[in-house]
This record gives structure tokens, sequence and C-alpha cells, in this order.
């Protein structure tokens, strides 16, 4: 594994997001290379504000989203 530099330095962190509905979010970063791309995740200490206020996202974008299918009907 050394020898074939199979080993990389983390590439995380830690990021503060300034949203119009919530507020600020407090999120961890982490890049993961995968084949010729690079996915970043972004996720909240669990139980904290920050993850309260994305599961808050997580309804208003739902009830938006049943909504907009309602009113296509």
């Amino acid at each position: 594994m050394w020898a074939r530099h199979d080993v990389h330095q983390p590439h995380g962190g830690t990021t503060v997001v300034h949203h119009p509905v919530v507020g600020e979010l407090h999120l961890h970063r982490e890049k993961l290379p995968v084949a010729d791309l690079t996915l970043v995740v972004y996720y909240p200490d669990i139980g904290s504000q920050s993850a309260e206020k994305l599961r808050v996202l997580a309804s208003l974008a739902a009830t938006t989203a049943n909504d907009e299918m309602a009113a296509c009907s």
C-alpha cells in the first residue's frame, strides 16, 4: 500500500453555509475521489442545530414537491 502510494491525505474540513431560510449551517466536508470524479459530501454533527435545520429544509422541499405534483394533476 505505501509502496504503491495508495494512501492519500484526507480532503476534509468544515464549512459554514448561510441559508436564507434556516440561517447558518455548520457542516463537515469530505472530498471522495471516484474514478475520474470527485464527490463532495457535506454533513452536520448528529443531533446538532445544523442537523435539525437540514431536517426542516428537507421537509419544506418535500412539501413543495408534493404541492407542485398536486397542481399538475
